[in-house]
């Protein structure tokens, strides 16, 4: 537990291989701007792109810097409808990766009512 496993990593490699989606670009901001988690999350349900693992992944790591699990949340309940069930599946697991070292500030494990 705990780390990058094999499938980690190579969705990472394919990742970097392909052009970056819309939403990539607007959530690489929160690396240096976990605080406008809330602003991008807003911006990428009006202009209705798609979000996919690497956009939630980002978005989520910025949650967990500055708001926290009620905010990573928060966006789980609005993105319900917007994702698709491969896409869901795998924020779930994000949402419930207590021991990665990015979200161990939330002791606790998320469980969202989807």
């Amino acid at each position: 537990r705990g780390g990058a496993g094999p499938a980690r990593r190579t969705s990472r490699a394919a990742a970097a291989r392909r052009k970056k989606t819309l939403s990539e670009v607007l959530c690489e901001r929160l690396e240096e701007e976990p605080s406008a988690a809330m602003a991008v999350w807003t911006d990428l349900k009006q202009r209705e792109l798609p979000l996919n693992e690497a956009t939630m992944d980002l978005l989520f790591r910025a949650c967990a810097r500055s708001g926290g699990l009620p905010a990573a949340e928060a966006v789980m309940r609005e993105a319900v409808g917007l994702l698709t069930p491969s896409v869901r599946a795998a924020v779930l697991v994000l949402l419930d990766a207590e021991d990665r070292p990015v979200y161990s500030d939330q002791r606790s494990r998320a469980r969202v009512r989807c």
